[in-house]
């Protein structure tokens, strides 16, 4: 099973975003724009704001899959009237999304290439064990200290593990 939109803002849902984000979680329409491209929301917002007004609303799109719940750095477009709408074809046909604001998200060019923020990833299971290359030992979803990691990859786990601890 895919990654989809989750059909309901669950209380799970609202507590992992809201250790995320303060700031407004809702669903948003997707209107493809005729003239945006799949995969470059920012670039679609930004161009849709210099022709119609508005601005760009950066944030996280909150995806639901087996056993986990995915925020990916997403933006938004907000018309004059603060109306939101994403106007990015979607790849599989969503007509909504789940969106969580955050404008503390920039994206950053770096030449021709744009730089965003990594996803985050929530086990929506709690008894299980994770191990990837970048961990010295396996990790459990209930943990309260710190994972023990190869030099370097802290950030990598911290953006893992992100609201698992208050």
């Amino acid at each position: 099973m895919r990654q989809t939109t989750p059909k309901e803002i669950s209380r799970k849902i609202s507590r992992w975003a809201s250790k995320i984000s303060k700031a407004r979680l809702g669903y948003v329409s997707v209107n493809p724009w005729k003239f945006g491209h799949p995969g470059m929301c920012f670039l679609n917002c930004a161009k849709m704001a210099s022709i119609r007004g508005g601005q760009v609303v950066h944030g996280w799109i909150i995806w639901e899959g087996p056993g986990i719940l995915e925020a990916e750095h997403h933006a938004v477009w907000a018309n004059p009237e603060g109306r939101f709408s994403d106007l990015t074809p979607t790849f599989d046909g969503e007509e909504q999304i789940l969106f969580l604001v955050d404008e503390s998200l920039k994206v950053v060019s770096q030449g021709t290439e744009l730089e965003r923020t990594k996803n985050i990833i929530y086990p929506a299971t709690t008894k299980k064990k994770i191990t990837a290359p970048w961990l010295t030992e396996p990790a459990y979803f209930e943990i309260t200290s710190k994972v023990k990691c190869e030099k370097g990859s802290e950030e990598i786990v911290e953006r893992l593990f992100y609201g698992l601890y208050s």
